[in-house]
């Protein structure tokens, strides 16, 4: 194994490690939602809501984000970067501003899109929800741009540290409030937290900037970024359009149904930024700078080792996760409010989703790569496309197969992208010499083959009269032991450079401590 690709998964660890972290503080904001306030109309308005704003944030953040770190890494060779992130800050934080005002005046209306067919008692509250909610919108797209910037710098785990701040303080503020105000408290809080995480950022990423005064060339730079993420903000927005549209469709299913689709969504969450997010946050860097130097066989080898990771992690933690569905809901959000109907819709949400482990990784990771070569409109091209398979699916989808339909759709709008995005990749050279290792992939899908046997055995041998807690640490022991255990098994390169890994990590901190002692 090489020592790039031990470098690589090192950071991606040590960066997996910081984000557990904040999922972990993640989970129990949603456990508390779900404690007091179940999957009922309530839970439906905040995360129909919620699930508005947050898209919205995603098309404008990242669009700023992508375009962002490939031009910094250009001016930081020419000279100029921190005037030149100076200027975009203030132009992006004066956009943020007007399309809040605008939001703000258009909510109801907007209310009456989400929710086609709810009464008047369920837009006025969704108009609310989404007010406040809009009020964290420059205060989150800052915050953003400062994360970009210090990953651009390498200094990655800033935005874990944002999770845990937003996380935190949904807590507090559900866990205090929620008899006086009930849910309005989670996004009061998501505000204020915003704020927070700007406080924190801005002693970090101010090196980096310098408000000068706009010269021409200032101008040119702003014009410049807002060109190239028209296309990225088209991709994003389309994107995060087809998330919404499967909470539209799901508000006019049985009630709870889009509670169901947002907490699936957090244990989705927890995978793809601690597993996929890692990988893809260390490897964007490196890959903008190979792309910046025109080494495109560089570009591909970086990606090759990035596919081969997230098959080696994502791909067994999907399987996982389809067959213990049931206990992993059951653990983090059956109590309270949130009762055995509640686990079982958000059950098949979450085992239908898990797929999306793997291909949402690989979907990101190759997006990266046109983003990194400034080849931003075939990007949004390829995300319309994929909008209108999900659109379709999903309609579809709700109708034959209710809630599963709308997430399969999901599926197949990922499957979509994966295919377009890597074939259209090699054909334009982006990737010079790119290989999946097919020695991993097999090691990988027959380990985890044996290892579902295996746990099926156990789950249908043994009527365990024990926590479901328990039960659940004894499924992941016994399919992930099993799982590694078959790699070492079959020789897996990989397995064994985490393995050798870990072992040099502990004995680091060993001897750290005795010198300490």
């Amino acid at each position: 194994m090489s020592s790039k690709t031990r470098g690589i998964f090192s950071t991606a660890a040590q960066l997996a490690v910081v984000t557990v972290s904040a999922k972990v503080i993640g989970f129990l904001r949603e456990a508390a939602i779900g404690y007091f306030f179940g999957a009922t109309t309530t839970s439906d308005i905040y995360y129909l809501a919620n699930s508005f704003v947050a898209n919205a944030l995603f098309a404008l953040t990242s669009a700023a984000s992508v375009v962002l770190i490939p031009m910094y890494i250009k001016k930081k060779r020419q000279g100029g970067e921190r005037s030149f992130l100076g200027s975009v800050c203030i132009a992006l934080t004066v956009i943020s501003l007007l399309m809040v005002f605008a939001l703000e005046a258009l909510s109801p209306w907007l209310s009456h899109i989400l929710a086609p067919s709810a009464d008047d008692g369920y837009i006025q509250t969704l108009t609310i929800f989404i007010r406040v909610l809009m009020l964290g919108f420059p205060l989150s797209l800052i915050a953003n741009i400062f994360v970009s910037i210090l990953n651009a710098e390498s200094r990655f785990g800033f935005a874990a540290v944002t999770g845990l701040i937003y996380s935190t303080f949904g807590i507090a503020f559900v866990v205090l409030f929620h008899d006086s105000i009930g849910l309005l408290a989670m996004a009061i809080s998501t505000v204020l937290a915003y704020f927070v995480q700007c406080l924190i950022l801005i002693p970090k990423a101010k090196q980096y900037i310098s408000f000068s005064e706009n010269n021409s060339e200032g101008r040119r730079d702003i014009q410049r970024v807002l060109l190239l993420s028209l296309p990225v903000l088209t991709s994003n927005g389309f994107v995060a359009l087809s998330g919404l549209v499967g909470r539209i469709l799901a508000s006019t299913l049985e009630t709870g149904s889009v509670s169901a689709l947002a907490y699936s969504k957090t244990i989705f969450d927890l995978v793809y930024q601690v597993v996929c997010n890692s990988v893809i946050t260390v490897l964007f860097t490196k890959i903008s700078i190979s792309a910046a130097d025109g080494d495109n066989q560089k570009v591909g080898s970086y990606v090759s080792k990035g596919i081969n990771l997230l098959i080696l992690v994502a791909l067994p933690l999907a399987v996982w996760t389809m067959l213990c569905s049931t206990e992993i809901v059951t653990v983090v959000f059956q109590r309270g409010a949130f009762d055995a109907e509640a686990t079982e819709i958000t059950s098949l949400a979450t085992a239908l989703v898990a797929p999306s482990f793997l291909l949402s990784g690989v979907y990101m990771l190759l997006n990266k790569v046109f983003y990194a070569n400034e080849d931003y409109c075939f990007s949004a091209v390829v995300c319309v496309i994929a909008m209108i398979c999900n659109l379709v699916g999903a309609i579809v989808g709700s109708f034959y197969l209710g809630l599963p339909g709308i997430v399969l759709a999901g599926l197949l709008s990922d499957t979509v992208l994966c295919v377009l995005l890597l074939v259209v990749a090699l054909k334009k050279d982006y990737l010079g010499v790119f290989r999946i290792d097919g020695k991993n992939l097999v090691q990988v899908a027959a380990s985890s083959v044996l290892s579902t046997l295996i746990l099926l055995l156990v789950k249908t041998s043994l009527h365990l009269d024990m926590s479901a807690v328990l039960i659940l640490q004894l499924y992941v022991v016994v399919f992930g032991g099993s799982y590694f255990f078959f790699l070492m098994l079959f020789g897996n390169s990989q397995s064994k450079m985490m393995l050798s890994g870990v072992i040099k990590r502990i004995t680091e901190l060993v001897l750290r401590a005795k010198k300490s002692a």
